[in-house]
Formats: structure tokens, C-alpha cells, sequence
């Protein structure tokens, strides 16, 4: 099962979840998120751990996305109540994505978010996330997370990080 070529346009949302299933049965091309607003999104209302969360489909399964577009998009207003959650992010990619774009964007006014901004992972999938160019972006304060941007070990092939401009530290330079 496979959706392809979907764009949301001028919209509010609390969030959006990416989730191809177990296996992976489920996978989505073409997919873009523009001239849009994420928030006011707050956990504590029994959503999700990330407003945008882009989930694996497990050690099953490669990809399960390709060419996913995050365009002129602002993460506004993203509460997190302080606690022991481990990793609160406004946007988290796992692994099997090939070809995401976050650009003309801004993240700003979010609390407490723990991880970063962004968080790129491998999470259990034998292929990970790449061609991820994050470009011509505006990252405000990001609450008690240490960076900005964090992406994990092999999801730095084809990353490309751009003209932004970060108000606190962009990354660990683990690529």
C-alpha cells in the first residue's frame, strides 16, 4: 500500500504522524506540508512524544518514504511539561525516509523539548534516513535540549545543512 503525491497546504495543525506499520506495509512518496503552522501542540494532553513524528517500520523493512517536503512551516508554541520524558523533539525522522526537505521554515517559542529541534535517527532499521537537506531555516530557542539539530551516526550520508540561522548550538558534529 502506497500513497503518492499529496500536499497539505495552508493549514493548522497539532501535529502529524508517519506510520507505515509494522513491515512496513504502509509507505508515502511525494508528500509535502506547506505554507503551514504546527502548534499549539502541548503533551501533556495525551498526544504523541513529537508533533511531527516520522516513524520506522521496524528491522523489517528499508524504506518506506521518499521525497517528503516540509515547506515554509512554522513549529510555534510547542509545550512539553518538564519530567523525565527522554526524547521530546518538534520534529523527529527515524529510519527509512530517503529524500526529506525542511526548508523556508522556522521553529521558535518551544518548551521544554529535550532531544532538539530535530532529531534524525536509525531506531531499529536496517537502513537508515538519508539525503536529508535542511536548508533556509530560522531555529529559535529550543527549550532545555542541548542542540538544535541532532542526527545519528549513519543518517549523515547525503545530509545537507544550509543557510540557517540557529540561535543556539546547531548540532554535536557527530557527522
Amino acid at each position: 500500500n502506497t500513497t503518492n503525491n499529496v500536499l497539505v497546504r495552508d493549514v493548522t495543525m497539532n501535529g502529524i504522524f508517519f506510520n507505515p506499520g509494522a513491515g512496513g506495509g504502509l509507505r508515502i512518496n511525494n508528500f509535502a506540508l506547506v505554507d503551514s503552522t504546527v502548534g499549539p501542540w502541548n503533551q501533556s494532553g495525551g498526544q504523541a512524544s513529537e508533533p511531527v513524528y516520522m516513524q520506522t517500520c521496524g528491522s523489517s523493512c528499508t524504506f518506506v518514504g521518499t521525497n517528503i517536503v516540509f515547506d515554509n512551516v512554522t513549529w510555534e508554541d510547542i509545550t512539553v511539561p518538564a519530567g523525565p520524558e527522554p526524547h521530546t523533539e518538534a520534529l523527529r525522522i527515524d529510519g527509512g525516509y530517503d529524500g526529506v526537505t525542511l526548508r523556508n521554515s522556522s521553529m521558535y517559542d518551544n518548551i521544554n523539548l529535550t532531544t532538539g529541534s530535530i532529531l534524525i535517527t536509525t531506531l531499529g532499521i536496517s537502513s537508515p534516513s538519508r539525503n536529508i537537506t535542511i536548508k533556509n531555516n530560522y531555529f529559535g530557542t529550543n527549550g532545555a535540549a542541548f542542540f538544535t539539530l541532532v542526527p545519528g551516526g549513519p543518517t549523515c550520508v547525503g545530509l545537507v545543512v544550509a543557510y540557517n540561522t540557529f540561535l543556539e548550538e546547531p548540532w554535536p558534529h557527530a557527522c
